[in-house]
């Protein structure tokens, strides 16, 4: 074997064993968007059930559903990112996510699939979609040769919008794991 041809064989095998990490994601629709929150976020998805609304909060926070005996704060994922209001349907889901042990619900338009998706694939995003509410956007995926893009929420990000874990824990002593 020649030199030359060595080392294009040692770099083939070494191309095809190197361990790309992938990570999960749970891909749903708001509007005609995209957007992916990691799966190991992701405790369970549900159908919208009765939501209790209330006063004082921001927008964005729907309100309060009972889960399994327990209390589940609403966030309607429309809202929070500048979305017109739209009335929920037979594909409308709430995605229960626990985030450092905090437990949330997002509300989506539609769960669409769980995606593996090479870590290097993961883009940042522009620098103007940062800054979207408290930077809750913090990356893009690119798929199908550029004629999809799935945009990735931040989980930690969506417990901190606008104080959120504060204006729920004074609604409700039992709040206080949000």
């Amino acid at each position: 074997i020649e030199p030359e041809e060595d080392v294009n064989y040692i770099q083939k095998v070494i191309s095809n064993t190197v361990d790309t990490k992938k990570i999960k994601f749970v891909v749903f629709r708001i509007e005609e968007e995209e957007y992916a929150i990691k799966v190991t976020n992701v405790k369970e998805i549900i159908r919208i059930p009765q939501i209790t609304k209330l006063p004082n909060l921001p927008d964005y926070i729907t309100g309060l559903c009972g889960l399994r005996g327990g209390l589940l704060p609403v966030i309607d994922c429309r809202k929070l990112l500048g979305m017109p209001k739209h009335d929920f349907n037979e594909n409308s889901r709430i995605i229960v996510a626990d985030i450092y042990g905090k437990t949330v619900g997002l509300i989506s338009d539609k769960v669409l699939e769980v995606i593996d998706v090479e870590e290097a694939a993961v883009k940042e995003p522009p620098s103007s979609f940062k800054r979207i509410n408290g930077g809750v956007l913090n990356g893009m995926v690119i798929l199908d040769d550029g004629k999809r893009i799935v945009m990735l929420l931040a989980a930690e990000k969506l417990i901190k919008v606008d104080g959120i874990d504060e204006a729920m824990k004074q609604h409700s002593p039992s709040l206080g794991n949000l």
